[in-house]
């Protein structure tokens, strides 16, 4: 297993750092308030968020400044999926024989109307967007999946890969104790996750070729080289700081991309629109918009 060795530093807008990225412009978006969690689109056009609870689900068109409800459920802001197409993918959630029940959702951009994928079970469902291609997993039921179409997700001690049928159960951190946040590379090669004890990792899709970096939360892929990750302190009690950096993965730099008047609530990336996209603990909802050097 490789070790990187971190450097960090603070970018500002118009400031390019030797892993090839560069601030453009850094704003809040006035139009909207109350945002927590959000998540975007490839193109940072259309943005889901919800309550800080992750009540009910909202949609806003950056364009057009249109905000539209999709659900009042309470658990219908928890990790919702916008699809190539536009349509939003979320759960609801329901007590039935004093068991929480969850289905599955579709929000269709063009009609407008919601309809129930997967009814109501005590099954997981899992979601994951790739070249516009939704793949739904709950249990033993797929949706979406052809051949070559690869699904990564955590499983409390371990890494699942799913590919052609096949299920491959990855521990690739010894002793580690839990996984969490595992995504695939945009190009289908590594897979970026947590291990809460010791940092942030990435590997190859069979588990090979382990890399360790900086301790840090919720990281997401930028593009190949690079993601973004939360990074906070706290006494104990009360944040008192949370910030988003990004990561170059090849040369170990890790660049603060907001300051410490902000307290980072959650984010989300754009991309293909180059887009960072993030809510406060105060409710607002700020954009970074980035170039990469290719």
């Amino acid at each position: 297993m490789k070790k990187i060795l971190i450097f960090i530093c603070l970018l500002s807008a118009g400031y390019i750092y030797a892993g090839g990225l560069k601030v453009v412009s850094h704003y809040q978006v006035d139009a909207v308030a109350d945002v927590y969690h959000p998540v975007t689109d490839a193109n940072g056009e259309k943005i889901l968020y919800t309550k800080d609870n992750y009540e009910g689900l909202k949609l806003i068109d950056l364009t057009t400044k249109e905000i539209r409800t999709i659900s009042d459920n309470f658990t219908a802001g928890f990790c919702p999926v916008i699809n190539g197409d536009g349509s939003v993918y979320f759960r609801s959630s329901a007590t039935i024989d004093r068991l929480r029940n969850t289905n599955l959702m579709e929000w269709n951009s063009a009609t407008k109307e919601v309809t129930e994928i997967l009814p109501m079970s005590r099954e997981q469902v899992r979601l994951q967007v790739k070249d516009n291609n939704m793949l739904i997993k709950s249990g033993n039921k797929k949706i979406g999946f052809r051949q070559g179409s690869i699904l990564v997700y955590d499983d409390y001690n371990a890494i699942v890969v799913e590919q052609n049928g096949k299920a491959m159960r990855l521990m690739p951190v010894e002793n580690g104790h839990t996984y969490q946040y595992a995504t695939l590379s945009p190009n289908g090669k590594k897979i970026l996750f947590v291990e809460p004890h010791t940092g942030i990792y990435t590997c190859n899709i069979d588990g090979s070729e382990l890399k360790q970096y900086m301790r840090g939360d919720n990281p997401k892929w930028i593009d190949n080289e690079t993601i973004a990750m939360i990074m906070s302190k706290d006494d104990g009690y009360i944040v008192e700081e949370s910030r988003i950096y990004s990561l170059n993965l090849s040369t170990g730099t890790a660049i603060a991309l907001t300051d410490n008047s902000i307290k980072v609530d959650d984010y989300t990336v754009a991309q293909l629109g180059e887009k960072i996209i993030y809510s406060t603990q105060k409710g607002e909802l700020h954009i970074i918009e980035y170039n990469t050097e290719k």
